[in-house]
């Protein structure tokens, strides 16, 4: 397929942008909003801080897998616009289900169900993004990801620092996922998912560079989201920081980590080398992580939370646009590759971290995270750009906004392609 001609974005109304802005962010609060409750949920519950990691990881990332494989089928039948609110009342309801749980089970239950929403929508949202806004849209909703993040666990270790029960922080996760809902659109003109290559499979599995963009995915997606999920309990238990005073440090991270998203995508534009921009600066993120393992206090915690934003969030665009660029006939497909491990990691680093807690491990936690991250960029240390037009867009301006799977998946307009959740 040759690349689609470049063509005048769509202009987004004030309207489109809190809606989109809505979405994103409310979807993203329940990556976040587990990780100020920690301590209460094991209590509540009688469970290891292992079990916990359940609640909080792989019982939310694993339905978001699931939801992944499955959205295009459902948006096929119902549209762009109607996956959108059905993204949003199941995080609505995944969350009710969660703060009224009576048992551990029926707790795992709502999180199955809020992270099917949240599966829906990192399928569904960045191709409603670009209908509404091009790549300025995609761009939106990314940075509402990140921040959305950051807040939840922001107000969430306000609230517990304040002694408000954890039961009232979920049920405002379930609010926030529905804030939406009377600011989407009835349509958005979005391409239904079509056909796919015969032998596609076989030529992202034979390519050793998208093999080595995968490292640097694991490690820059991967590793956020597990991050937050555990760094208010670590700074509040290993650095006897309050709880409040630790929410506010990982709310810093994602802060970062979305202002530099847009300067990596500058730098990118302005030719810096991608063996710079993905394997170099993951570095800092390891270093941060380093860091913060052997000293949790307060004035070490800000500037290596400053770093690990850095770090995890500079090599965003150039890691996309290097996976367009192999594969510039299937870009969307070669993202979803590259993207697979970030996206089922967490459901396995998150309980793992826990486990290590609970065993008294937590520098050694770190240090794990931070090795995944340091392998990521050291495998791409040698980067070069791929050969192979880019399709669509200008090219820097379309890899500065490109999105991800934790936050969004990519966007199904490049080079006409529909909305495609993974491998074939």
């Amino acid at each position: 397929m040759p690349p689609a001609e470049k063509s005048p974005a769509p202009t987004m109304t004030t309207r489109e942008a809190v809606a989109l802005t809505l979405f994103a962010g409310g979807t993203a609060w329940n990556f976040g909003n587990a990780g100020p409750i920690v301590t209460p949920i094991s209590e509540e519950f009688s469970a290891s801080l292992g079990v916990v990691g359940l609640i909080s990881g792989a019982a939310l990332y694993g339905a978001l897998l699931l939801a992944t494989a499955t959205s295009p089928t459902l948006t096929k039948r119902m549209g762009a616009a109607n996956g959108a609110r059905a993204a949003c009342a199941l995080g609505g309801l995944g969350n009710v289900i969660f703060a009224l749980a009576p048992t551990l089970g029926v707790a795992l239950g709502g999180r199955v169900v809020a992270g099917y929403g949240v599966g829906i929508t990192v399928v569904v949202g960045p191709a409603i993004a670009r209908a509404m806004g091009g790549v300025r849209g995609v761009g939106v909703f990314g940075a509402a990801i990140m921040v959305g993040i950051g807040l939840a666990l922001g107000v969430g270790g306000v609230l517990e620092n304040a002694g408000v029960d954890w039961r009232i922080a979920v049920l405002l996760a379930g609010a926030i996922s529905v804030l939406a809902l009377p600011f989407l659109p009835r349509h958005v003109d979005v391409p239904r998912p079509g056909r796919r290559e015969p032998g596609i499979a076989l030529e992202l599995l034979r390519s050793a560079r998208l093999w080595r963009l995968s490292a640097v995915f694991l490690g820059t997606l991967g590793v956020s989201v597990t991050v937050g999920a555990w760094l208010v309990y670590y700074l509040s238990v290993e650095g006897d920081e309050s709880i409040a005073v630790a929410g506010l440090l990982s709310f810093l991270i994602f802060a970062v980590a979305a202002v530099m998203r847009v300067v990596g995508g500058r730098l990118d534009h302005r030719g810096v080398p991608k063996s710079v921009l993905i394997g170099l600066t993951p570095l800092i993120a390891a270093a941060g992580l380093v860091t913060l393992a052997i000293e949790p206090t307060i004035e070490v915690a800000i500037p290596a939370a400053v770093m690990i934003g850095t770090g995890l969030a500079l090599p965003y665009a150039a890691m996309f646009d290097e996976a367009q660029r192999l594969f510039p006939k299937r870009p969307v497909s070669a993202i979803a590759f590259a993207s697979v491990g970030a996206n089922g990691s967490p459901a396995l680093l998150i309980p793992l971290l826990g486990v290590l807690f609970a065993d008294g491990l937590l520098e050694l936690s770190w240090l794990l995270l931070a090795a995944i991250v340091a392998i990521g960029g050291l495998a791409n240390l040698r980067s070069g750009a791929a050969a192979g037009p880019r399709a669509g867009d200008p090219p820097r301006e379309h890899s500065a906004q490109s999105s991800t799977s934790l936050d969004p998946a990519p966007s199904s307009a490049m080079a006409g392609n529909p909305p495609d959740p993974g491998p074939p």
